[in-house]
């Protein structure tokens, strides 16, 4: 990496740069053959950014392939460690990195702070995700960690809305998603929860993530997906195995901060998932006390609910039964796609030996006898309807079923047609029946009003002006609109 140093190496550095700007291609090649050796290369002294770099965030990707055949390297970087395709991801600049990629740019490189190509990419756009394609077509590594030990994926989750493509593309290209920063213990998996991807967290789920890693304040990411009240994901963890009754170094669970939200649907759902609405935060509040200091009814309404559910279980509301349902719910589809093939008859309705030998091949939370408990009741000359099983309809109560979560659909009302009672005229018309004038548009029993324009104040009939030059009442007074009477 040369650095113009002297000052002939600094002016003709400058020079080419500013030609770049301009794409003056003749005086590029013309500075180029007669100026200081591997000119194209240089860095120059401010930022370390060269001719190559400079055509890249211009987007310019004809001069990019030019100085590419005068021989610029691709893989020179700036003071910072960043490359020509670092920048060219970052801009989100497609046809550059393309032709960096042609012209075998290395996109293993790292930057002074450790950090690859693929942390340069995190912009919720189109041109983005072309470019993270790109990148793992030539040889990016995704597993690359920082020095201060964060990942892509870690970065990336921390806006996995916007990021949802590439997060769940880091994930289906290999990436661990248990890497985490040892300064925080910080997990992918937390940051996903905190921002609301319900999407991402299953993905990451789904790739062996744990749900009950800890960081060093003891948050768990239940505690962040609670605490923005983003039931999807709470709904998600569930599925997985989540430990909701757990709190942090302050003393404060899940249900606590979803208490704290006002989030009522994440506390009912908190409640019944065995978060303990009794238990006493580091201050001696329970969820229920920190509801009704922020003033928030609703939620101490159902963490009041909770503290009565805690410890008792019934029919219908087994462990057992929640968990499984819990992951049935989470794993419809896969669920679904398996006992297609053993739907003869297209209407739903499965042999039972053979649904719950799908549902075991799944790796379905639940032991064969427990199985077998729950879909007899559903069992009808040895068929089950498959909708009704995953629904959890006949072997668990309604209010823990994921469906009493959803929005209440709003029948539409039937229109009654109505009594027909006595016909009113909004206002009276005019029934008289007697010709009119001929020429005149105005019936003849109506005449013009007159208007007398003179001030009252200073004239009237008993006092009319003495000469007719007198009366300027018309000057002051507005224009009448013209009225008739009957």
């Amino acid at each position: 990496m040369p650095v113009a140093q002297t000052p002939l190496q600094i002016a003709q550095v400058c020079k080419l740069i500013q030609l770049v700007y301009e794409k003056d291609k003749v005086e590029i090649q013309k500075l180029i053959g007669e100026g200081i050796p591997h000119l194209i290369n240089f860095n120059e002294p401010t930022y370390g950014r060269t001719a190559l770099i400079v055509a890249t965030m211009s987007n310019s990707d004809n001069m990019l392939e030019f100085l590419l055949e005068l021989g610029a390297h691709p893989d020179v970087v700036d003071f910072q460690g960043t490359s020509a395709a670092m920048i060219a991801a970052e801009y989100g600049h497609v046809q550059c990195l393309e032709r960096l990629a042609n012209n075998r740019a290395n996109m293993r490189l790292i930057d002074v702070q450790g950090r690859g190509i693929l942390f340069y990419m995190f912009t919720p756009s189109q041109r983005h995700y072309r470019s993270y394609e790109l990148a793992i077509q030539h040889g990016a590594d995704v597993n690359t960690v920082a020095k201060d030990g964060t990942s892509a994926l870690q970065l990336g989750c921390e806006s996995a809305v916007e990021n949802e493509e590439i997060c769940l593309g880091l994930l289906r290209d290999g990436i661990n998603p248990d890497i985490r920063p040892p300064k925080t213990n910080h997990t992918p998996l937390m940051s996903a929860a905190q921002s609301g991807s319900a999407k991402v967290v299953k993905a990451i789920l789904e790739k062996r993530g744990d749900p009950n890693i800890k960081d060093w304040k003891r948050n768990r990411a239940a505690h962040f997906a609670a605490a923005y009240g983003h039931f999807e994901v709470l709904a998600a963890l569930a599925g997985y195995g989540a430990d909701f009754d757990c709190a942090n170094v302050e003393g404060n669970t899940a249900l606590h901060l979803a208490a704290k939200g006002n989030f009522t649907l994440c506390c009912r759902f908190l409640a019944q998932r065995g978060c303990n609405g009794k238990f006493k935060n580091s201050d001696g509040c329970t969820a229920r006390m920190m509801a009704k200091e922020c003033g928030n009814k609703q939620a101490a309404k159902e963490c009041k609910k909770g503290e009565k559910l805690h410890g008792k279980s019934g029919k219908g509301s087994e462990k057992f039964v929640i968990k499984f349902h819990d992951w049935a719910y989470v794993n419809l589809e896969k669920i679904r796609a398996a006992l297609a093939k053993y739907d003869t008859h297209k209407n739903g309705v499965i042999p039972a030996v053979y649904l719950r030998r799908v549902v075991l091949s799944l790796d379905a939370p639940i032991s064969y006898e427990h199985l077998e408990t729950i879909s007899k009741p559903l069992e009808k000359a040895g068929s089950i309807n498959a909708k009704d099983f995953l629904a959890g309809k006949k072997y668990m109560k309604k209010v823990f079923q994921q469906s009493s979560y959803l929005p209440k659909e709003k029948k539409a009302k039937r229109e009654r047609p109505g009594k027909m009672g006595k016909f009113k005229l909004p206002m009276a018309i005019c029934t008289n029946s007697s010709p009119r004038r001929t020429g005149v548009s105005k019936h003849r029993l109506i005449i013009l009003n007159l208007f007398l324009c003179n001030r009252y104040k200073r004239f009237d009939r008993d006092m009319p002006p003495n000469h007719p030059m007198q009366d300027d009442s018309y000057w002051y007074v507005q224009v009448p609109d013209v009225t008739y009477t009957n």
